[in-house]
């Protein structure tokens, strides 16, 4: 006969959940903990969302096992010692979470990027986190006007929006966005200032028109600046056309030998929603488009 330590208790269900309650002797709580968990765990592969919501109740479940596991163990003034207090069946649990975490965490659905550059002003700013939809485009085809994650030439992460499809010719006139020869509309929707290297930038906001269901914000200095005014592009085959919606300061592709045109195998995630801004808390909750 022996007491419980409350510590033990709470830092076996820290390791795996439901482990302090087999310390107690509480064979029912172990299974609902450990089972449960494990549970939530593999349903949080299917998608995004089923991967945001049991990730949240996993862990609000796990705080809990290893809360209750600590009370219980004070309530206990003696125990038995049993066969289930055998060391090497503390092990099992042990090794069977880490297992199933493994496999179901190898290839996880989401992953998190943050903003370190204004490129893609005013749809993203400087300090929002992204949860994006990892290895999204293995899967699923990409749309005209997507915000995709993809690798430069020198294996950077860049987000940008596509625009051009293989086959497709793209070009700059004037500041405005020319694809198959026909000029994207555009319409003014005011004034955005910002801070660029220390300066006031002052832009022009427009809403572009590329498709009959894609509209976006795309901002704009004036009409002369270099990338305002370029070659005709003709997207290669297997490749796409990437540009910031800070038309004036992204790096993009129609910088050819730093971007240049985007293989399809380098296109990887899409962007889904912006769980935290640094500057700007309205921002949490959005789905940029």
């Amino acid at each position: 006969m022996k007491k419980r330590n409350p510590f033990i208790a709470s830092i076996l269900s820290l390791i795996t959940p439901g482990l302090g309650n087999l310390y107690n002797s509480q064979i029912n709580n172990f299974f609902l903990f450990f089972v449960t968990i494990n549970v939530f765990t593999w349903l949080g592969t299917i998608n995004v969302f089923t991967y945001l919501v049991f990730a949240f109740l996993g862990l609000i479940l796990w705080l809990f096992s290893i809360i209750q596991s600590f009370l219980e163990a004070k309530k206990i003034k003696e125990i038995s010692l049993n066969k289930t207090k055998k060391f090497y069946l503390y092990l099992i649990p042990i090794i069977v979470f880490g297992i199933s975490n493994h496999f179901a965490t190898s290839d996880p659905k989401i992953a998190t990027y943050n903003l370190p550059a204004s490129s893609m002003l005013p749809t993203l700013q400087v300090g929002d986190h992204l949860v994006v939809k990892r290895n999204y485009y293995l899967e699923n085809k990409i749309n005209r006007g997507d915000l995709v994650i993809f690798k430069t030439k020198n294996e950077v992460d860049f987000i940008k929006r596509v625009i051009g499809f293989p086959g497709d010719t793209v070009q700059m006139k004037r500041g405005k966005l020319i694809l198959n020869g026909k000029i994207i509309e555009q319409e003014l929707d005011g004034k955005l200032k910002d801070i660029n290297n220390g300066n006031e930038v002052s832009y022009d906001r427009y809403i572009e028109k590329l498709t009959e269901e894609k509209s976006y914000s795309v901002l704009n200095i004036n009409d002369s600046q270099m990338s305002d005014n370029t070659a005709e592009f003709l997207v290669p085959a297997g490749h796409y056309f990437m540009l910031g919606d800070n038309r004036d300061n992204s790096l993009d592709s129609r910088v050819l030998d730093k971007v240049g045109f985007v293989p399809l195998e380098n296109i990887l995630h899409k962007v889904h929603f912006i769980y935290w801004s640094k500057f700007d808390k309205s921002r949490i909750g959005i789905f940029p488009k």
